[in-house]
């Protein structure tokens, strides 16, 4: 992204901006096991981060905030279960970011320690928020929702983008990242949604990689708000991938032996 170069060099003087991501504790799966880890992010953030490099600070302000700064994962818990085998952490932590979750903490970004699913099919489920400004949650506005949607009052809170224009202002100045436009997309893209790029704090985002991801991902991780990008950049690379209300059966594939051809 144009700015990380920027950003990087205002982090150096922010000093626990984000946790730094390890390389996790050493797990041994067997031979009928693959390696998994998860990537989460609170975006939530956002606001507590803009004021540590001197921008306006609403972090307490409720009516911007909705009180949600380090809470939008309040009562969350993400689950992958295999009959009487069910895994909600590893390495005994959680597998996802949890409430309350500041820069000092958990960060912008969590990856969950690594951890063996057997082949075979497995339920992923994660529940919904419990914290009462989280109820209007709703997966697919931000699909179809203009950007003046997202402003107005009554708009689903994972909708809700950055707020007051005096914040989307300093970023555009100090950081050069249009807050509503984060991806820098061409708007004049006839491919893109009403809302494609708008950064939007309170939405829950997590996804299920497999372990050979994981030094990139750390990397990502490190780079603290810009690394919410990891999970769209790699879409495609994903074994799960959700938000809050979510349940799938996904496949760990047993690897196929394929004879040799006789000649």
């Amino acid at each position: 992204m144009h700015s990380a170069t920027l950003l990087a060099s205002l982090l150096a003087s922010a000093h626990g901006f984000a946790a730094t991501p390890t390389g996790g504790v050493t797990v041994e799966c067997s031979a009928n096991e693959e390696k998994f880890f998860v990537f989460s992010y609170d975006l939530s953030l956002i606001y507590p981060f803009v004021a540590r490099l001197g921008g306006l600070d609403v972090t307490s302000n409720v009516t911007v905030t909705h009180g949600l700064v380090g809470n939008t994962w309040q009562g969350l818990q993400l689950s992958i279960t295999q009959g009487d085998t069910t895994i909600t952490q590893a390495g005994g932590k959680p597998l996802t970011v949890t409430s309350p979750n500041t820069l000092e903490s958990g960060g912008f970004n969590v990856l969950s320690e690594s951890f063996c699913l057997g082949y075979g099919t497995w339920k992923i489920r994660m529940n919904k928020p419990t914290h009462p400004e989280m109820a209007s949650y709703n997966t697919s506005a931000k699909a179809y929702l203009t950007l003046e949607e997202r402003l107005a009052p009554g708009a689903p809170i994972n909708a809700v983008p950055v707020k007051p224009q005096a914040i989307v202002n300093w970023a555009n100045k100090t950081l050069n990242v249009n807050v509503n436009n984060f991806g820098g997309f061409n708007v004049e893209s006839a491919l893109l949604r009403p809302s494609d790029g708008v950064l939007s704090p309170f939405t829950i985002r997590w996804a299920i990689y497999r372990a050979e991801m994981r030094a990139e991902a750390e990397a990502a991780a490190a780079q603290g708000p810009f690394g919410m990008a990891f999970i769209d950049d790699n879409y495609s690379k994903e074994w799960a991938d959700g938000e809050v209300d979510y349940e799938a059966d996904k496949v760990v594939p047993a690897p196929v032996d394929i004879p040799l051809r006789r000649r």
